[in-house]
């Protein structure tokens, strides 16, 4: 836990960092999420989170999006 208190200063430990370019990570976003208007995030700790328009997102971070998601979509959830 300590090494990650030291790569994600002000985060909560074992918290997901709200914006992975603020410390030197690449950001990567499904395309299935990148077509909502808006989207949710942790916003570096357990309890709270960011709600943001995804163009808003986008622009601020510059993700990369690919399809990296498995079973999300209208198939989910059906058996095969």
């Amino acid at each position: 836990m300590k090494e990650l208190q030291r790569l994600f200063p002000g985060c909560e430990a074992g918290a997901m960092p709200p914006f992975g370019g603020l410390y030197g990570q690449r950001v990567f976003v499904d395309v299935a999420l990148a077509s909502e208007p808006h989207i949710f995030f942790s916003a570096g700790t357990h309890t709270e989170a960011i709600r943001m328009r995804w163009a808003d997102f986008a622009a601020t971070v510059r993700p990369i999006v690919g399809s990296f998601a498995d079973g999300f979509g209208p198939a989910a959830g059906r058996l095969l």
